[in-house]
């Protein structure tokens, strides 16, 4: 199984007939584009077999500022050493794999 994070269909071309439960959540402070943001997250569970990434939709502040994406195979997400957030993605996956989803999101820190 593969994962990547998304923020919305129109972030990815994603569209999703079902999705699943938010299985984490944490806020997030961060400058960008010199401001300073904090927002509140949420993770949901999705399943696909396959998606091609569409960027059809993004401003030009996202053509600008994202560098790149990928799916990521669990082995390759705990071996990196790209800054991935929630930092203990690959724990917290790895768990959410062993145990399903939890009864309440949990909440995964900065």
């Amino acid at each position: 199984k593969t994962l990547m994070e998304f923020e919305s269909d129109r972030m990815t071309g994603l569209v999703l007939t079902e999705l699943g439960p938010a299985v984490w959540v944490r806020t997030a402070e961060f400058g960008f584009l010199g401001r300073r943001y904090r927002q509140a997250e949420t993770f949901f569970l999705a399943r696909v077999d396959s998606h091609q990434v569409d960027t059809a939709g993004w401003t030009q502040v996202e053509r600008d500022s994202v560098l790149g994406m990928r799916w990521w195979s669990l082995d390759e997400l705990a071996a990196t050493d790209d800054m991935v957030y929630p930092r203990s993605m690959a724990a917290e996956l790895r768990q959410l794999l062993v145990h399903g989803p939890p009864t309440q999101p949990r909440d995964v820190g900065p």
